[in-house]
Order: C-alpha cells, then structure tokens, then sequence
C-alpha cells in the first residue's frame, strides 16, 4: 500500500501550525462531505466518500502532536502503513465544534454502529544506538518477535471454518453480572470469559496456533534515529505491536526505548545531554607557546583546534554548534585540555630547565 501524503490532503506546509492544520480540514471536510454529494453520480458519490475519509484520516495524524511526529519522523503511523480498518471519519466531529448536523448522516453509519474493537499487545523493545547513529541521525535496523495471524488457518484459528456465535453473550462479546448489596441491584458489564470478547466460539480449533488465530514471528524493522533523542527518551510506532486474535481488533504497538552506549572518545554532558565531551593532550611547551591541534569528529572529519598561548591545564574550548542535533538546534562540543608532560628528560633539556627555573616567568 502506498504511503499517503497527509499535508498534500490537507493542503498545508510540513511547518503547517495546528490552527493552519484545523482550518483547513474544517474547509477541506465540509467541501467533500458525502451529504452535499447525494445527488450526483455513483462515480461522483464515490469519489466524494473516499476524498471525506482521506481528509478525516489526516486530520487524525496531524492534530496528534506524538502520532505527527512519529509520521515525520518515519512517514507512517504503525510500522508498515496506515491501519483503517476501524477508523471514524466522524469520531473527529465529536471532539470539535460546528459539525453537530453530521451526527444523523448516513453514508457511514456503519462505522459509528461497530462493537468495541479489541486491541493486541504492546511490546517494549530496548534500543541500543551509538554516538555516530545519534550524531548522523542514521539508519538502524531491529529484529524483534510478535504474534501475527497464523498461516496454517489463516488467521482464523480454524482449518474447518466452523465459527459459532458465543451462546453466553449472543455475540456481544460481553456479559453483564448482577449484585445485590441490600435492596440496591447494580448492574456491570465485563468481556465474557468464554470468548475472551470476540463473540465467537471455535469448535474445531487449529492444531498449531490452538484456535488464537496466531503465531510468534520474527519481524525486521529499519528507521531513522530520531533527532534530539537521549537515553531513555522512547517513540510509539502505532500498529507495530501484536495482532489480536483471530485478526478481531486493531495491532497492539511498538514501544521503541533510547539507550546510548558508551563512546572512546566522547560522553554526553550532565548538565545538557546535547552536549558531546572530549579532551586533548597537547605538550606542555607547546601550550606555552600556542600551537594547532585537531579531534576526530563523529562523522569521521578532522576538526582543528587553536591552542592559545600559555593555555593552561584544564582549559575548556568549547565547539559552539558542533554537538547533537535536537528539534529546534544543536549542542555544543566541549574540549578540556590536559597538559602532556614528558616522561623523561636528558642532560641537555635538563641544562635548559635549570636555566628556565632562573627566570622570573617561571617562578
């Protein structure tokens, strides 16, 4: 399935403000919506409804700061691609003013009459990245496990397809259990136990997923680094996650959590974890007199550094923007200077420091 272009839907710029974003669905949606298109053709009519729900479907990434970032970030919701299988183009109305006249409207009134959907399991997945991954917002690959429909029935949980409704809840998927506490009776409604809420029973399960309709894969999962994230800093991928069973629901999602390994040269800064640490030695005479001395960066360059007459030990240089990147800029690079003496002297350089110690500079 191809990706779609939510901004393109909605008509707006990638820099788009949320009020931009809500402006023009409120446009885009009531210039779609299917009830002004009643009259046309069957052609027309279908157009209509398929435009109403792509608008309906971006409007419910956009307007979500986490799902748009995630969208950003890896162009998509859940991993692989936008999951609609039971989305609302109108649950959005319910949460905004002015479209109360949509409520009664039929074209989809099939969507808004569906029972509850159920939801598989998350998984959390720790993620191991280096200061060169973080630094060059590169490319990293996991392979994780997740239940997805069996392929020796399909999904189904059964060869036979003999599927029957649950006879404790009609198909409902839920029960109802009474109290009584004195002369008072509640009511509650819970997920029937014989079904496990799906409103069906399986006479002959399958002998390899034992009628959940499922099985444990290995799955294969690349993405870019996010920018600006630190250890223990996490992002969602929606619909990453377990199917549920017998495919009756939505996928669970895909817990992705940051940590940062160690680095040889570098550390990352207490105080602010965009900022990269290092240190250089350089000869004692030669921070006397001031030479050029150089770090390897991250993505592999050279970068020069100016060591200024009688810099002394413990000098902190700092790097400004050269660190790593986070949303709105970038950290700085912090160099701590170590003097390096000599191990050893002979009698001539010895001669020299004696003659040195005399001198009032070094006193």
């Amino acid at each position: 399935m191809a990706k779609k272009d939510y901004y393109k839907i909605l008509g707006v710029d990638k820099k788009a403000t949320a009020e931009e974003i809500k402006k023009n669905y409120r446009k885009l949606s009531l210039k779609w919506h299917p009830d002004k298109w009643a009259n046309k053709s069957e052609k027309e009519k279908k157009e209509a409804e398929d435009k109403f729900k792509d608008i309906a479907e971006a409007y419910s990434i956009l307007s979500n700061d986490n799902k748009r970032k995630q969208y950003d970030m890896f162009g998509t919701v859940d991993g692989t691609s936008f999951n609609n299988r039971n989305f609302d183009p109108f649950e959005i109305f319910k949460n905004m003013g002015g479209f109360n006249d949509f409520e009664d409207l039929n074209p989809f009134s099939s969507f808004r009459k569906q029972k509850k959907v159920n939801k598989g399991s998350s998984i959390k997945f720790n993620v191991r990245i280096t200061l060169e991954e973080l630094y060059n917002n590169s490319k990293h690959t996991i392979k994780y496990k997740r239940y997805k429909p069996c392929k020796e029935c399909g999904g189904k949980g059964t060869k036979s397809g003999k599927i029957e409704t649950c006879s404790h809840c009609n198909g409902s998927g839920v029960i109802t259990q009474t109290f009584q506490n004195g002369y008072m009776t509640s009511f509650q409604q819970i997920q029937c136990p014989y079904c496990n809420g799906s409103g069906e029973i399986i006479t002959k399960p399958c002998s390899k997923c034992n009628g959940s309709g499922l099985e444990l894969v290995e799955e294969t999962f690349s993405f870019d680094v996010p920018i600006g994230c630190t250890d223990n800093t996490y992002t969602i991928i929606e619909g990453a996650g377990n199917y549920p069973e017998r495919s009756n629901g939505i996928n669970g999602d895909l817990k992705l959590v940051f940590t940062v390994q160690p680095h040889e040269m570098y550390s990352i800064d207490k105080n602010n974890p965009f900022n990269l640490i290092t240190s250089v030695e350089i000869p004692v005479l030669d921070c006397i007199t001031g030479c050029e001395s150089e770090i390897i960066g991250l993505n592999g360059e050279k970068i020069k550094i100016d060591i200024k007459p009688f810099t002394q030990h413990g000098t902190k240089i700092i790097l400004n923007k050269m660190g790593l990147k986070y949303p709105n800029g970038k950290g700085d690079i912090i160099i701590y200077v170590k003097q390096k003496m000599p191990l050893k002297i002979d009698k001539d350089e010895q001669k020299i420091i004696d003659k040195l110690k005399k001198s009032n500079n070094f006193k």
